[in-house]
């Protein structure tokens, strides 16, 4: 039995390779771009809830539930339900009778749970 030259080898596996990429980069893109979405969605809610702790505006609740709500009917990935989920809890503590102080360490530790990457 005869093998052939080394050159129809090296092209085959070239081709293989070729393949390879071609059908599991489309994959590999979604994933990046959902792993990205997930991180803006956190940054945006931290901001957010930032700016409700610093200056304490009723407009800026607003905003919040505003995005809450329109965030997670247009959300098509569950692994960002988390974040609609923890938002929610932050606004009702938000919205809560309590003592600022407490309020503010309780929507704190509700931030932490997100494991927020600050760059």
């Amino acid at each position: 039995m005869e093998w052939g030259p080394l050159s129809e080898w090296v092209t085959a596996s070239a081709e293989i390779a070729a393949v390879i990429v071609a059908l599991f980069l489309p994959y590999y893109d979604e994933h990046r771009k959902s792993k990205l979405r997930t991180r803006n969605l956190k940054l945006f809610l931290y901001k957010l809830v930032h700016d409700i702790l610093t200056k304490r505006d009723p407009e800026q609740i607003k905003n919040l539930e505003s995005f809450l709500k329109l965030g997670y009917l247009i959300d098509d990935n569950s692994n960002d339900e988390i974040i609609f989920v923890v938002g929610n809890q932050i606004l009702l503590e938000l919205n809560s009778d309590q003592d600022e102080k407490i309020t503010n360490q309780k929507v704190k530790k509700l931030l932490d749970q997100l494991e927020l990457e600050r760059s």
